[in-house]
């Protein structure tokens, strides 16, 4: 019996060691090599004013992100995870809690054709009554990215804005 048991450890230590080689080999010793693209937010496309039309008025700005690169063993591709990062500032002084929605986006455009495109995501959150400057983290998204071999590739961030609201951006005074 106890033969049997000291087999069995060993047949299962070296199915796990095969198994880790070969993840080893993907990755780090294959071919290919594990992709970062460079994530840019055009100044211009990073901050909008929600005044005409809108109870509550606000300006919101695209600060930042949070991302990371990993390999999607399920579709054998590389992959980048990219979370937004949003600030939100009353421009009317209000007091009360606020519902606020916005858009943004995401455009890949320097790269192979077959990674090119654009994805725009709305985001809604509830602003706590009397915060002036409200700090949240957009919904992550994963963003397929080609290997570092096939050439440059760079990922947009920016806010989808209406006609009025890039009007009021050019003509308004950017702090930043």
């Amino acid at each position: 019996m106890l033969k049997k048991i000291f087999l069995l450890a060993f047949f299962l230590c070296t199915s796990c060691m095969m198994l880790e080689y070969e993840t080893d080999e993907d990755t780090a010793g294959g071919a290919k090599k594990m992709p970062c693209p460079n994530v840019v937010i055009n100044r211009s496309e990073a901050y909008l004013s929600q005044i005409e039309g809108y109870k509550d008025h606000f300006k919101i700005e695209l600060y930042g992100y949070e991302g990371y690169c990993w390999f999607d063993y399920k579709v054998k591709s590389p992959k980048a995870s990219i979370t937004p990062l949003f600030k939100l500032i009353r421009l009317d002084g209000g007091r009360n809690e606020a519902f606020v929605m916005l858009d943004w986006f995401y455009r890949t455009s320097e790269g192979p054709t077959a990674f090119l495109g654009e994805k725009t995501f709305v985001e809604q959150v509830d602003v706590p009554a009397s915060t002036p400057v409200f700090k949240f983290r957009g919904q992550t998204t994963d963003i397929r990215v080609p290997t570092l071999e096939d050439s440059i590739f760079q990922i947009n961030l920016g806010l989808r804005m209406t006609n009025q609201e890039k009007q009021y951006n050019e003509s308004a005074f950017d702090l930043n």
